[in-house]
């Protein structure tokens, strides 16, 4: 078990769901956040950086 603050839990800017570390290392920004979740977005504009806190002009559809 990795204890580490990599490990530990972290939360939706957006909603304040919890947020797997895969998650966030693939989505996230630089330093592990997540903006927005897959609940919270599309998956065209988590793919496009919106996860990462890129605004993105395609709409949510």
């Amino acid at each position: 078990m990795r204890l580490d603050a990599e490990a530990q839990p972290r939360y939706c800017d957006n909603c304040g769901a919890r947020v797997t570390h895969d998650f966030r290392r693939a989505y996230g920004d630089s330093i592990g956040v997540a903006h927005r979740r897959r609940d919270c977005d599309t998956a065209v504009r988590i793919q496009q950086g919106s996860a990462a806190g890129h605004d993105r002009s395609r709409p949510d559809a």
